[in-house]
């Protein structure tokens, strides 16, 4: 079992998205057995809101069910359990590694910027998760598989 958390600011858009994203592909890649426990988190929330209406509508255009997805605020916990997180600026690495030092965080890609404006904006954004999503998944799966094989 292998845990990946993906941070943002409020976990209302990009973090959940790039978290549904990312079950979305190891289950195509994987199965639904995949053994990867995907979370997401944010650095400054309320705790329990309902995700941006925004990013629903353009989730689901990509097949994301986002509606049941409530916010959480990052723990020391969970940074501390996560063998991979995945954060959207770099000043969240940071803010990562301040709430848990031992926190693996690291830049998503080149970063992935709010999505600010109207809809257009969100399905920008979400095609740029995509499009990182995607190999990281295939990269994930393939060290999963290596390490399988590596105990035989």
């Amino acid at each position: 079992m292998s845990d990946v958390l993906f941070i943002c600011h409020g976990n209302a858009c990009r973090s959940p998205m790039a978290a549904g994203l990312l079950e979305v592909e190891l289950d195509r890649l994987a199965g639904p057995d995949h053994g990867f426990v995907v979370e997401s988190a944010g650095l400054a929330v309320v705790e329990g809101c309902p995700p941006n209406q925004q990013a629903v509508a353009a989730a689901a255009e990509w097949g994301l069910d986002m509606r049941g997805h409530r916010s959480r605020q990052l723990t020391p916990e969970m940074a501390g359990r996560a063998e991979r997180i995945f954060c959207m600026e770099p000043g969240q690495v940071e803010a990562t590694r301040k709430v848990n030092p031992e926190a693996r965080a690291e830049l998503l890609g080149d970063g992935v910027e709010d999505p600010t404006g109207g809809r257009a904006a969100y399905d920008e954004t979400l095609a740029k998760l995509r499009d990182l999503i995607a190999p990281l998944a295939e990269s994930l799966v393939g060290e999963t598989r290596g390490s399988a094989s590596n105990q035989r």
